[in-house]
């Protein structure tokens, strides 16, 4: 599926341990759809990762263009999930044939085109 495509928009959705301002988050899925919906809009590719999402909701949720990756190993890891995310990221892209990636928050981010 996503391993597939040259261009990809990635976000993450950690629920496990508290953000960056000490915040637990919800793993319902409003946490994600504005980003998701825009994904969709706009024909572009996704990826989130994240630790929460029910497998009905990620079956609901899997197009031919977005989709999930589970990971729950940074709750063992000494960093913050803003951080961690970004060992994550590299350890899962380095060795794919992705052309593009924009990596975004989830929550901050409305995308208004498809800028690749």
């Amino acid at each position: 599926m996503c391993e597939l495509m040259s261009d990809v928009c990635v976000t993450s959705w950690f629920t496990g341990k508290p953000d960056i301002r000490n915040r637990t988050r919800s793993s319902e899925a409003y946490a994600i759809d504005r980003w998701r919906n825009c994904i969709l809009q706009h024909d572009l590719n996704g990826i989130v990762f994240h630790d929460c999402f029910s497998d009905e909701l990620v079956a609901e949720y899997t197009t031919d263009n977005f989709t999930f990756i589970y990971d729950d190993q940074y709750l063992s890891s000494p960093h913050k999930i803003i951080d961690y995310r970004w060992f994550l990221y590299d350890r899962h892209f380095k060795d794919t044939d992705h052309e593009r990636l924009f990596f975004t928050d989830c929550q901050d981010v409305i995308i208004t085109q498809n800028f690749f």
